[in-house]
């Protein structure tokens, strides 16, 4: 039978019930998607809170392909695309459909792309527009087919970094702001505020975890570039974390265990963006005569500054190029042999060298 209409007659009989909700209708869609591409994994997720995750997400070998976001048959999608949920969704999601069940509103890389509706609600009866069958199995398998997008450049990497980490740590903080809902994630709070920030509130630390966790995953990407996209996966990504750096292992395997959908989809989301960035093209302006590792945190520069500005400048996020380090660092070895008496100049074992805001160590190394 065809499945779109097979997917309108559930739609149909749970209307006719008279007791529906906006949930009732969801496990019509997410079979009508199945039967779609039965290699494809539709997960869906009822919110815990409106702030959540998408309600359903699509998955094919572990890494999500796209977002759907439902609505009640009544709704107007129209005003639900200019919500401040739909925003975010839509920023941080490749590919994306908005739906009320009968149109469909389908966006890449936040901007949209097509819309097909194929039934009405009247009168409060529903009414199909069988010619529209076939578009809308169309429509929707285009959607299910759509690539991720390639990033290949820096500004393009660190706005959707930037995008994706806010979005974590907003999905964060609603966590911790929510009461008696407690994680790990408090856990973690609680430790830093006592060892180390004794007035760290939740959106600072928010902030914190989801920069971590973001900036790890590219590092994990740098080292991982001549892996194939299909398999850099959170979990691959994690498997190579390095274990002396106990912290981010500790963490990554906290993502596996405890770490609540909400938080988790946006940090797969941010995977898979990895996973399609051409790392050649985005890392050539920064590496020149610098080595790999350079590359990796002269690009933390880039990414603060999209992220949030008034913080890079706080912190003196400024990276040095390594021409001027060198003058300098030249520079100050003469002196000290000329004006000092310093026949050694750095290397004298009387030059103590202070460097209170070292940021990277370039001058240091």
């Amino acid at each position: 039978m065809n499945p779109v209409l097979t997917y309108y007659r559930k739609l149909e009989a749970t209307h006719a019930s008279g007791a529906a909700t906006e949930l009732s209708y969801r496990s019509a869609l997410q079979e009508l998607l199945q039967a779609l591409d039965s290699n494809i994994e539709v997960i869906n997720e009822p919110k815990q809170a409106e702030f959540g995750a998408p309600d359903l997400v699509l998955q094919r070998d572990g890494l999500p392909i796209g977002y759907v976001e439902c609505k009640d048959l009544h709704i107007d999608l129209d005003i639900a695309a200019r919500s401040e949920q739909l925003e975010r969704y839509r920023a941080a999601c490749d590919n994306l459909i908005l739906t009320n069940y009968l149109e469909f509103r389908w966006f890449r890389g936040g901007e949209w792309q097509e819309t097909q509706f194929f039934a009405a609600l009247r009168e409060g009866k529903l009414h199909n527009i069988y010619h529209r069958n076939t578009k809308l199995r169309s429509f929707l398998e285009n959607f299910l087919r759509a690539a991720p997008m390639d990033i290949r450049s820096p500004n393009e990497l660190a706005q959707v970094m930037a995008t994706l980490t806010s979005e974590i740590a907003a999905q964060i903080r609603a966590i911790l702001d929510e009461p008696g809902r407690k994680t790990f994630l408090w856990k973690h709070k609680y430790d830093l505020e006592i060892e180390l920030l004794p007035t760290l509130n939740n959106a600072e630390f928010a902030d914190m975890y989801a920069q971590t966790i973001a900036y790890a995953l590219f590092a994990a990407r740098m080292e991982l570039q001549r892996l194939p996209a299909a398999d850099f996966t959170l979990a691959r990504a994690f498997a190579d974390m390095p274990r002396t750096n106990r912290f981010l292992h500790r963490e990554f395997g906290q993502l596996f265990q405890d770490l609540e959908r909400d938080v988790k989809w946006a940090v797969e989301q941010l995977t898979t963006r990895l996973a399609h960035t051409q790392i050649g093209d985005v890392m050539r302006d920064f590496r020149g005569s610098t080595e790999q590792r350079d590359a990796v945190v002269h690009f933390y520069e880039d990414f603060l500054a999209t992220h949030d500005p008034a913080m890079r400048e706080q912190r003196g996020v400024y990276f040095t190029p390594e021409p001027v380090v060198g003058y300098i660092v030249r520079s100050v070895d003469a002196l000290l042999r000329s004006h000092f008496g310093r026949r050694d100049g750095l290397a004298d074992p009387c030059v103590h060298i202070l460097d209170p805001a070292a940021g990277t160590g370039s001058f240091l190394a």
